[in-house]
């Protein structure tokens, strides 16, 4: 049906038969806020209207991703200790969080320190400033980082193996014969009859 009026031009008429097939076009709006469903070209602009604190463009897809659909739980709880572990753990990385009242011996407060576990691949200096970026735009105010502790780590494969066995000890002794004599008695038309067994018994000899 046509809301144009009957003196309408030909190109009016042709404008009004091209935009109505944008209403077959599929609009996903709802996947442009999902980070799982979002098309990876545009993370970078659904990473900015969630205010991503850090964002490199050199991260894998996965990584952005990881990095997006963390950031409700992060902005939540900004500030707090439990923020900066999330945030710091959203990196990939293994890194612990010590609180200056956590350390032996104890810090100097309102200062904690940050372990970073750190594989063959290591921790260059551009991943350190990104650590160290995260950790200035998720911590409060007044907490300050008084260290940053790189920890090696390797990792192996190790195997251990056992073995169980069981057996059966039988002692077999020699025999000794012994007779026992059964006999058993039976009647059938006034007649009598007899029936021996003889069985052999096998003991240990004395």
């Amino acid at each position: 049906m046509s809301l144009l009026p009957n003196n309408a031009t030909k190109s009016e008429r042709g404008l009004e038969a091209a935009t109505k097939r944008l209403e077959q076009v599929p609009v996903p709006t709802g996947d442009l806020w999902n980070p799982t469903k979002c098309p990876a070209a545009l993370l970078p602009y659904l990473a900015w209207a969630l205010s991503v604190d850090v964002w490199r463009d050199d991260w894998t897809e996965a990584e952005q991703r990881a990095i997006i659909a963390k950031q409700y739980e992060i902005h939540a709880h900004k500030g707090t200790i439990g923020a900066l572990r999330q945030a710091l753990d959203s990196l990939g990385y293994h890194l612990k969080v010590v609180e200056w009242f956590e350390q032996n011996p104890v810090g100097e407060p309102c200062t904690f320190a940050v372990d970073a576990e750190i594989s063959s691949s290591g921790l260059d200096a551009a991943k350190q400033t990104l650590v160290e970026q995260t950790i200035a735009a998720t911590k409060n105010v007044r907490s300050h980082l008084s260290s940053l502790k790189l920890v090696g780590r390797s990792d192996g494969v190790g195997y251990l193996g056992i073995s169980t066995t069981a057996g059966d000890v039988i002692t077999v002794f020699p025999p000794v014969t012994k007779t026992i004599n059964q006999q058993s008695c039976w009647y059938a038309g006034g007649c009598s009859s007899y029936q021996r067994d003889t069985v052999t018994i096998l003991q240990r000899s004395a």
